[in-house]
């Protein structure tokens, strides 16, 4: 075990003889995603830049400093940076490993983990909303170092493990995706209508379209879920992370504000479009800014429904509708008169039947998902504490 500051330099300055003239790369805050990836670079004149901004050089870490961005692991090594030096973010802290002494990709995977977080939260300073982790507690934190070839060893197993991971999420949203691409197979682009199914307006296909509670109730840690476009943003209800009301305040309420199973539930205000459909007979309510949608189930099934409200036409339509300044908000009178089609319910169930093997596909993928977050994070944990040590390999493997 040594000391961070013994084999990294921190917020290392740039040299004075620089050529002032050359073209560095830029990276604000947002470039650095919580996945560890560089999202994007801008070109910039170093004499342009210098000032105000933090200096960094390729292969070196950047970790972001500040409140909720620490916590949320926004940190990457920026050794695809398109130049050799580089400024951003003065939210920044800049790590650069000392050659020789400790491998790049082992230093990004020690301060990129839940350990590493969870002591960085609880060290952090100033006030509430823009406390940051000091760059004496980087110097300070006392990290395991095993020689630099099993150092090497554990970053590949890492970071083959972080890109299992990443397959399979992605696998799981291109086949969500896939879903998509078959709705509009099948039925066609609902701008154009190229199969020449029926037309209606959104209202046609249901029996009620309306919106929850408007008076906020006092909430409890237990009670009756109340959901509302937070919830939804997943495309499932999330029902474990919902504020909760009084089993009274709910027999209060009118029917309007308690969806039944089967009911589709559209988010409304602010983040317009998110939806998901009832899948239980639990009591819960809803708030305003979510739509619950009463499918009139003579004409069309709840999912095909569903399925249509997910198309990028009826997104854009929903957002390019919805009203207001700071916060945007759909009414549902504007709502209701959304131009659809309509195919045949058997052509629709055909369509669910398709849908629910994709979707199979992507519960799996999705379970495969989790057992590899697990498996990656304890890799992390292991490593950070110096218990995922690999003996030094004579031969190369095949």
């Amino acid at each position: 075990m040594v000391a961070l500051g013994d084999v990294v330099k921190v917020n290392p300055r740039l040299p004075k003889d620089t050529d002032e003239s050359q073209l560095v790369t830029f990276l604000k805050m947002a470039s650095v995603s919580e996945q560890g990836e560089l999202l994007e670079q801008e070109s910039r004149v170093l004499a342009d830049t210098k000032k105000g901004f933090t200096y960094f050089e390729r292969n070196d870490v950047l970790l972001a400093k500040i409140t909720p961005c620490f916590e949320n692991g926004k940190a990457a090594l920026v050794s695809g940076l398109n130049t050799k030096i580089g400024f951003g973010s003065t939210e920044f802290h800049v790590i650069r490993p000392m050659e020789g002494k400790i491998d790049k990709e082992y230093l990004f995977y020690l301060v990129w983990n839940e350990q590493f977080r969870f002591l960085g939260e609880h060290a952090m300073k100033g006030a509430a909303g823009q406390q940051r982790i000091s760059a004496d507690f980087l110097k300070g934190l006392k990290i395991p170092l095993p020689p630099l070839e099993t150092q090497k060893q554990i970053a590949a197993v890492l970071e083959k493990a972080d890109q299992l991971r990443k397959d399979c999420q992605q696998m799981e949203q291109e086949l969500k995706s896939l879903a998509q691409s078959v709705f509009i197979d099948m039925f066609g682009d609902p701008v154009t209508n190229p199969k020449g199914w029926e037309l209606c307006s959104f209202e046609d296909l249901t029996t009620l379209v309306t919106y929850g509670l408007t008076v906020r109730p006092r909430y409890h840690e237990e009670g009756v879920p109340l959901i509302s476009a937070r919830e939804l943003r997943s495309g499932v209800l999330n029902f474990s992370d919902s504020p909760k009301i009084s089993p009274e305040d709910f027999s209060n309420l009118s029917d309007k504000g308690c969806p039944k199973k089967e009911d589709i539930l559209f988010s409304k205000t602010g983040s317009i479009g998110h939806c998901a459909i009832v899948e239980t007979d639990m009591d819960f309510a809803v708030t305003q800014n979510a739509a619950r949608i009463v499918v009139n189930k003579e004409k069309c099934h709840p999912e095909f429904l569903l399925a249509f409200l997910r198309t990028d036409y009826f997104y854009n339509l929903a957002n390019r509708s919805a009203k207001g300044n700071a916060v945007k908000d759909l009414q549902l009178g504007i709502m209701k008169k959304f131009p659809m089609y309509i195919p045949p319910v058997e052509q629709q169930l055909r369509f669910l039947e398709i849908r629910t093997l994709i979707y199979g596909n992507a519960e799996d993928a999705k379970k495969q998902k989790i057992q590899l977050e697990d498996n990656f994070n304890s890799l992390m944990q292991r490593a950070f504490k110096g218990e995922l040590s690999l003996k030094p390999s004579k031969t190369k493997a095949a």
